[in-house]
């Protein structure tokens, strides 16, 4: 069975459901609910970006495809920007008023909030872990299906089963999908620290 493109994904789900009745909306939406719950399980080495630009103010918004932080810093003076979360940044913010380079941040909402609040327009750089790029007509295939089509055919079929009333199918679906993650995730680890010398750092 191929699983190379977004129709034969399509494809895939309704020969194993052993279904022609289904619409493309349907395996659509079994598909879209796969890959917002990968997004949210999956963190992987091609999952992350980097986003750069000018801060000036106490708030930055996160970009669109923000699943996660890595890393935010200021290159222009080496400097790291550090996460807390963020009651310690309103303690940080009740203590002290101060305006100046930017030392911590933390999530609220959508966007990120900076402290000390820049005085200056100062260059920053986000390291994050994009969500999985949905795959459509228009963009049929994509990094992870190009390497783990399991997951993206498990992940579907487990969603799928709720409306197709498959309960008896749903936890071996969903054994497949559990070891298709984690297999991704260690391959990414063991791609990006083997043979550095290094030791993973916990973020």
């Amino acid at each position: 069975m191929t699983l190379a493109t977004y129709a034969e994904l399509k494809a895939a789900i309704s020969d194993t459901l052993a279904r022609d009745d289904l619409t493309d909306t349907q395996l659509s939406g079994f598909v879209r609910m796969a890959e917002a719950q990968m997004s949210r399980v999956i963190r992987h080495r091609l999952m992350e970006t980097r986003a750069a630009g000018t801060i000036d103010a106490r708030f930055y918004a996160m970009p669109a495809d923000w699943v996660g932080a890595i890393r935010f810093h200021l290159p222009d003076i080496a400097g790291r920007v550090e996460l807390v979360g963020h009651a310690v940044l309103q303690d940080m913010r009740a203590a002290s008023l101060v305006s100046g380079t930017p030392c911590y941040y933390a999530h609220i909402g959508n966007e990120f909030e900076l402290y000390p609040a820049p005085n200056e327009p100062i260059a920053a750089e986000l390291i994050y872990y994009a969500a999985v790029p949905n795959l459509s007509d228009m963009a049929p295939t994509n990094w992870l299906l190009t390497i783990a089509p399991d997951a993206y055919l498990y992940g579907a079929l487990i969603h799928s089963a709720p409306l197709l009333q498959e309960d008896a199918r749903i936890q071996v679906w969903g054994a497949l999908f559990e070891a298709a993650v984690t297999g991704l995730n260690a391959s990414s680890d063991a791609a990006k620290y083997s043979g550095t010398g290094l030791r993973k750092r916990l973020r």
